[in-house]
């Protein structure tokens, strides 16, 4: 009985580690793209209980391109969202921003894989780890 939840811890770090993997090869992609500078801009709100629409604009090969700024899940019910999100991101602050060279609308605000999808591939590994000390034990 102890072996099969094992077993199921052990499937489950595998799960995590191959997940997390995917992700963190997928983000490091974006190590190589070039970066530019962008300036983000509010559009007005009637009330200040509406969800603010931020935006950030850049220029790529003499081209312009603007993209709305989406809140992270679960930010938009947080309390005063709307001033959290104005103070997050403030009009007129330039930011700078990474593209892909080959379709120069696909952007993102930091290159590479993100410290949790790291710690939760280690998490992943130390699962396995620990269940193949247990089933040895």
């Amino acid at each position: 009985m102890y072996s099969l939840i094992i077993g199921l811890f052990i499937l489950a770090g595998f799960a995590a580690a191959f997940v997390s993997a995917r992700k963190i090869r997928k983000s490091n992609q974006t190590l190589n793209w070039p970066h530019t500078n962008a300036t983000i801009s509010h559009k007005p709100v009637k009330t200040d209980k509406d969800i603010p629409e931020i935006f950030f604009h850049y220029h790529v090969a003499e081209k312009k391109y603007q993209k709305q700024i989406q809140p992270l899940p679960g930010e938009e019910t947080m309390p005063d969202f709307a001033g959290h999100f104005k103070r997050k991101y403030p009009d007129g602050e330039n930011i700078t921003i990474y593209y892909d060279p080959n379709a120069p609308e696909n952007t993102c605000f930091n290159a590479g894989a993100t410290m949790e999808d790291k710690l939760i591939f280690c998490f992943g590994i130390g699962a396995i780890l620990l269940g193949l000390y247990g089933l040895s034990v």
